[in-house]
Order: structure tokens, then sequence, then C-alpha cells
């Protein structure tokens, strides 16, 4: 995984570990939460880490989805709250491992 500030890009390698539900469930707040405060968002198989071409397609299709404003604090812990509510705590990220990204507003 790698993450620019500069650039406010995230690149996230998901391995065969991201195939279970579980898993799938943190990617999906992690990146739900990643976009809310502005950052692009880029997935990528283990396989296609080495295709330069497929990560410039990856980069382009996220900055072409568009970024957001960064949200509030507030709309940050409604949104927080939304994401997570109901699910157990296998499905929420940890809080030793929330990305830099946000893991001060939790």
């Amino acid at each position: 995984d790698a993450q620019s500030e500069a650039a406010m890009l995230i690149v996230e390698v998901d391995g065969p570990s991201h195939r279970t539900e579980a898993q799938r469930s943190i990617d999906r707040i992690q990146t739900a939460c990643y976009e809310a405060k502005g950052w692009a968002v880029v997935r990528m198989a283990p396989h296609e880490v080495g295709s330069r071409s497929v990560l410039r397609a990856r980069i382009a299709a996220a900055e072409k989805r568009g970024r957001r404003a960064p949200i509030s604090d507030a709309e940050f812990e409604r949104l927080w709250l939304r994401l997570t509510k109901g699910l157990p705590p296998t499905h929420v990220p940890p809080q030793g491992e929330h990305p830099t990204a946000f893991a001060q507003y939790l």
C-alpha cells in the first residue's frame, strides 16, 4: 500500500485476504472515509502491481470520479456511524488500523 499526501492519493493492494466479507466491509468503510476527506483511492490486485499502464488507468479512473471537498468533523462522525451501524466488530476497521487520513477523527 502507498499514500501520497501531496497528490492526496492512496493505492491499496488487495491480496487474497481481501476476499472475505469482513475485509471487503473494512475496505468499503476505509475507501468511503478516505474519499470523504478528499483523497483519491486506487485498489489493485497483487498481480497488477507491476503494470504501470494498469496503475495509470486506475488513477485516471479515480480522478475521473472526481474529488469532493473534505467534509467537516461532525459530518465525518455521522458518516462513520452510518457506515458502521449494525456491523459486527469484525467488519469495522480496528482503531489501531485506521488510516492516517481519518484516524484523528475517530
